[in-house]
This record gives C-alpha cells, sequence and structure tokens, in this order.
C-alpha cells in the first residue's frame, strides 16, 4: 500500500514537471518560483482595515456605500500602494463620517466641526498604518514559512503563452521604418473630439492607420466617428460590454487590431487612445496635460522613439510606472497607455495575450515585456499623474526646450 503510494506521488511530481514552462533564452538558467509565491502576494490590507472598523464601530460596509469597493481596491494595489496614497484614502474614510454618527448617536453638527474633523484625520490614519502595519507582517510571517520549501520551474499562465522572446541583441532596421498608428475611440461624451485636432499635424505620415471604436448605448455612433475621423482610417469596431464597470473598450478593440499587424523586421507600430472620456476625466487639467504630454513624447517624437528601438528596445513609451499597481508581470507600466512596439519582437511568438480588465491595455506592456526591453522616452518611475503635485511639468518644459 504504502509503495503504490509513493509510487503515485513519484508519478504525480513527474508529470508536474513535464508541464513546467522555462524561459527560452540562451545561456539564462531555468526560471524558478516558489510554490507558495501567489499567496505571498496576496495582501489583505482593505480586509484588516474593514475588520477593525466593524470591531470599533459594528459598521459593516457593503458595495452601495463603496465601503467594500475600497476594500478591494486596497487589497489588490497592497500596503506600499496604501502608504503612498493614505491621504486620498483618508479623504474616502472621513466621507463615511455620516455613517459614524448615526452609529455612535453623536450629532452630525458636531461630527461636521473643525475639532472633531481634526480628530477624525487622526484616527483614520491609525486605521490605515494599523492595517498596512498586519498586511506586512502577515506577508513577512508567510515568506518566513515558506523559505524552506524547494523552488520548482516556474508555470507558464494562460496569459503568458505567446509572450515575445527578447533578443539578446539588438535587432537593426533594414530599412525606413513602415509605422502604423492603432487609435483607440470610445465616444463617450464629447472629450474624444479634441483629439482631432491632437493627431491633425501627424496623422497622415503614417503608413497605415487603424481607427479602434468600442460603442454602446452612452455612445455616439461608429458613423459619427467615422465621420469625424475622416474614410482613411480602417475601422475596426465592436460593442462595448458595460457589465463590467465601463467595458473593456480599449482591450476589446486591440484583441481584434492586433492580429491584423504584419511581423516584419521594420514594422512598428505607435498605439494611442482618445483619453478622457469618463465623466471624471474630461475636463480634467491634470489629465489634458498628462494627455498633451503623451502627444508630445511619443506621436510627436516619433524618431526619438525609432532610435530607442534601433538599439534594442522592443517597446517604447513614456511615464514609466514602476510597481505592481496593475497586477503585471515584470511590475512596471507605462501610465497613460501612450505606446509603440516593435512588431517582429512583440509578436514572435503569436500575439500576446491581454488582461480582461479595463486597464487591459494598460498593463499589457509590463505582462509581456521585461523592464530591460522597454524604454522611457520621458518621466521614468512616475507616479499619480492625476495628482497636479506629481506630475512633471518643468521636466516636460525643459525636455522640450532640449529638442
Amino acid at each position: 500500500m504504502h509503495e503504490t503510494t509513493a509510487a503515485r506521488l513519484a508519478e504525480m511530481h513527474e508529470r508536474r514537471r513535464n508541464q513546467t514552462f522555462t524561459k527560452v533564452r540562451s545561456g539564462t538558467p531555468p526560471a524558478t518560483v516558489n510554490l507558495f509565491k501567489a499567496r505571498v502576494r496576496t495582501h489583505k490590507t482593505g480586509t484588516f482595515l474593514a475588520a477593525t472598523i466593524t470591531w470599533l464601530t459594528g459598521i459593516e460596509g457593503s458595495t452601495s456605500c463603496g465601503c467594500k469597493n475600497l476594500a478591494k481596491e486596497m487589497n489588490q494595489k497592497g500596503p506600499d500602494w496604501c502608504e503612498q496614497n493614505l491621504e486620498y484614502l483618508v479623504g474616502k474614510l472621513m466621507g463615511k463620517r455620516d455613517m459614524l454618527a448615526e452609529v455612535t448617536g453623536v450629532p452630525a453638527s458636531v461630527m461636521n466641526s473643525v475639532f472633531a474633523d481634526r480628530w477624525l484625520k487622526v484616527g483614520a490614519r491609525l486605521l490605515l498604518w494599523n492595517a498596512i502595519r498586519k498586511d506586512r507582517a502577515e506577508t513577512a510571517a508567510l515568506r518566513a514559512k515558506v523559505s524552506d520549501v524547494v523552488a520548482l520551474p516556474m508555470r507558464r499562465s494562460a496569459l503568458h503563452v505567446n509572450s515575445p522572446i527578447i533578443p539578446r541583441t539588438p535587432i537593426p532596421f533594414t530599412a525606413q521604418p513602415v509605422t502604423t498608428l492603432v487609435f483607440h475611440v470610445w465616444p463617450h461624451g464629447d472629450g474624444w473630439r479634441r483629439h482631432l485636432e491632437k493627431l491633425a499635424p501627424i496623422v497622415d505620415s503614417f503608413d497605415r492607420k487603424i481607427l479602434g471604436v468600442a460603442y454602446d448605448h452612452t455612445t455616439a455612433t461608429v458613423a459619427e466617428v467615422v465621420e469625424a475621423f475622416g474614410c482613411d482610417w480602417e475601422v475596426v469596431e465592436v460593442e462595448n460590454n458595460l457589465d463590467t464597470r465601463t467595458g473593456l473598450r480599449e482591450v476589446a478593440t486591440y484583441q481584434k487590431i492586433f492580429p491584423m499587424l504584419p511581423t516584419g523586421v521594420n514594422d512598428v507600430t505607435f498605439c494611442a487612445h482618445a483619453k478622457g472620456a469618463q465623466k471624471h476625466t474630461a475636463r480634467s487639467e491634470p489629465v489634458t496635460w498628462w494627455t498633451d504630454a503623451m502627444y508630445d513624447t511619443i506621436l510627436y517624437n516619433r524618431s526619438g522613439v525609432i532610435d530607442a528601438m534601433d538599439n534594442g528596445a522592443g517597446i517604447v513609451g513614456s511615464f514609466r510606472r514602476h510597481g505592481n499597481q496593475l497586477g503585471v508581470r515584470h511590475r512596471w507600466h507605462y501610465s497613460g497607455t501612450f505606446y509603440a512596439i516593435r512588431n517582429h519582437i512583440a509578436f514572435n511568438s503569436g500575439v500576446p495575450a491581454f488582461q480582461q480588465r479595463w486597464w487591459g491595455t494598460e498593463s499589457w506592456p509590463g505582462d509581456h515585456f521585461p523592464l530591460e526591453s522597454s524604454h522611457c522616452i520621458f518621466a521614468d518611475n512616475s507616479g499619480d499623474l492625476y495628482s497636479v503635485a506629481q506630475q512633471p511639468r518643468l521636466e516636460l518644459e525643459q525636455w522640450k526646450a532640449e529638442r
């Protein structure tokens, strides 16, 4: 009986080894990962905060009041993000003071006084710091617990099956690069129309133009968008599914467009979108500045992008942010989702998959390109670009002056 069990365990172990993935790169040892790595990455900052609030006040959050959504966001982004965005989280908690007044019986006039405001903010910070500390402590304990487990070769998830094999040396262009512009529009509101003016100076200099349009009952029609952009675009339209927040939008259009792209050694694709379509971004001055900066550094700077690719970059963008905010494999992304890809590299293993989330096009570079194969034209190590205080405005003016 024992011999049979041992034989089955050995057979199972061998089968698992045969199913593992090893990086295909000459001279590179097999990639390994701890069996419990995924568990180590699971954060509970929001869960700890919610539990503490419930214990202190009896308030149990719900989706309708936004409490569960906030806890979910904190869990997904982890304690480092929570620490960096502490004031944002304090503001979210302060917005629930009416609930606290109802539970405690304290009059709303008192709860909204200057004195109460000051001490409630102190209390909110203490609660957040406690949740961050507990999450980090649990993560450290879990790492210590599994540190002695033998690492096995890493399995390749379905998302990464077609990730490109990065060449060890730069692949030179053999002729003038052939450029394609892929531009996505979700024509919600009127914010997308300002991009017609932004594209006008450079749009006709691309060898090929593909317009992706995601439409739904909240948007302009595809015909209206095509009339605005002109008839010289190849148009790919998809019906946007609003079941999940604002739908997949450009993920849905890019999934149809990327298989249409050529894979020659001289092919380069510039990817951009009509940023500023949602209600909270359409008239946001920080978003407008950020968008214009991406035009300046990527679409208006194609020679700089091509030079970076000639030196070995497989993907080029600006506002590169480091960390795992979007759950990406290589822990980086281009904030704002303007970037250019070297087709010959990006698609050498097929078309890499997208996360099926609304931010899937923003996470796509960091899901499939190691940091060393990417290049940042401007503003590496960016922070929260929705905040004017974290936008490198002076640096952009200096960058433009130098060119």
